[in-house]
């Protein structure tokens, strides 16, 4: 977000109309459902990443329900792609120029704030690690903010407060807040009683993301790195939801390798859509019947608008 009055370059007005519509996010029926969309929109993140092209303005008003019967098996959706940027041959964001900072105050990483200051412009080149950061705001921010009793929701949260100060301020807050003790006190205490069960989730993906000593805001060179075990704590906590396993220890319990084949077959997709197609089918041929069981969709983004590589 530029500071007032400062010039906006080489932006473009697109209107992209997506179907099937979806639903807020704060309108989810149940924890499984909220931990199925992230878990799908971060899959989807990561397939636009691998076909160059990425987001930049993960925010709790950027992402969507939408229902899986309808959407290819997919729970969650990004939208908004008016900031999102092709990615060069040089792993370079094709900015043409555009030096303004992008996402949402509430929802932006640590690293982009501190690249901001003094000059209050973006001096750090925006990359998938910063968006997947916002997801995890967006995550606690809906723990936090919804499904409280009347008259027991918190006034003001750790994460609101970074519309009321400078970008050095915000990235003293953010982590502080993103330690290991500051997500004990001034966020999981603050879960609504509907999302203690993901609390060890919440520890997970803070782990994944930021180390466990000082915290790492880095951007690591495989994607991977961080995609991966996201995606796999998302699936892992539902797994736990599903099997009746809800308390703080057992979301952790759920053993990883049940979310590896499909994240298998997610990556095959990506890089060679057609081969999969194929292997699919001849797969489906051979094995014998097995009981149904849900899992994350293999593609679950909407192609792009074409303006987008005008940007």
């Amino acid at each position: 977000m530029p500071p007032p009055h400062t010039p906006q370059h080489n932006r473009m007005l697109t209107c992209l109309a997506i179907a099937p519509p979806g639903r807020p996010l704060q309108e989810f029926a149940n924890v499984r459902e909220a931990l199925k969309a992230f878990r799908d929109a971060i899959n989807a993140h990561w397939e636009l990443y691998e076909r160059k092209i990425l987001h930049r303005d993960v925010s709790y008003g950027n992402m969507i329900l939408t229902d899986p019967d309808q959407n290819d098996r997919c729970s969650g959706m990004l939208i908004d792609y008016d900031l999102a940027v092709q990615i060069g041959a040089d792993g370079k964001n094709e900015t043409s120029g555009e030096t303004n900072m992008t996402s949402t105050l509430e929802y932006m990483a640590i690293e982009i704030l501190e690249g901001a200051v003094p000059k209050e412009t973006a001096s750090i080149d925006h990359t998938y690690r910063h968006d997947l950061e916002s997801f995890f705001y967006v995550f606690l921010a809906l723990c936090i903010r919804h499904r409280w009793e009347e008259g027991t929701k918190p006034e003001r949260d750790v994460l609101r407060q970074s519309y009321d100060a400078s970008y050095e301020d915000i990235a003293q807050i953010k982590r502080g807040a993103m330690g290991a003790k500051g997500l004990e006190i001034y966020l999981l205490s603050k879960f609504s009683p509907v999302f203690d069960c993901v609390e060890e989730l919440a520890r997970k993906l803070r782990g994944i993301l930021f180390g466990k000593g000082d915290l790492y805001t880095e951007t690591p060179i495989d994607p991977s790195t961080l995609y991966k075990p996201m995606i796999v704590a998302f699936e892992n906590a539902i797994q736990a939801l599903d099997s009746g396993k809800e308390t703080k220890h057992e979301l952790t319990s759920t053993a990883h390798h049940d979310a590896e084949p499909l994240l298998g077959r997610r990556r095959k997709a990506v890089t060679d859509e057609s081969n999969t197609q194929k292997r699919q089918k001849q797969r489906h041929k051979h094995q014998p019947h097995t009981e149904a069981t849900e899992s994350p969709p293999q593609s679950k983004f909407q192609e792009p608008d074409t303006s987008l590589s005008k940007k």
